[in-house]
């Protein structure tokens, strides 16, 4: 009997100052080189690419060695009253 190999995925939130990074990776097969997140048929990387835009973040992608999403935007104050 095959061992299943685990993969992992990591998660990270960082500020700094008014600026928000948020990174996810994953240690996966990797992400095709042939496909844009901001041109593909996934909807849920049409999702991310929308959602990022919403917030006036900027959504990049490195690809090795694992592939990682990073997500950066400016925090925004809320008006409470």
């Amino acid at each position: 009997k095959k061992k299943k190999k685990s993969g992992k995925i990591m998660v990270k939130f960082k500020e700094d100052g008014n600026r928000c990074v948020l990174e996810v990776n994953d240690t996966g097969v990797g992400f095709p080189s042939d496909i844009e997140p901001d041109q593909t048929d996934s909807l849920g990387l049409q999702l991310v690419t929308s959602l990022t835009q919403q917030i006036g973040g900027k959504l990049e992608l490195e690809r090795s060695p694992r592939t990682t999403f990073r997500i950066t935007f400016e925090e925004k104050k809320v008006d409470k009253s």
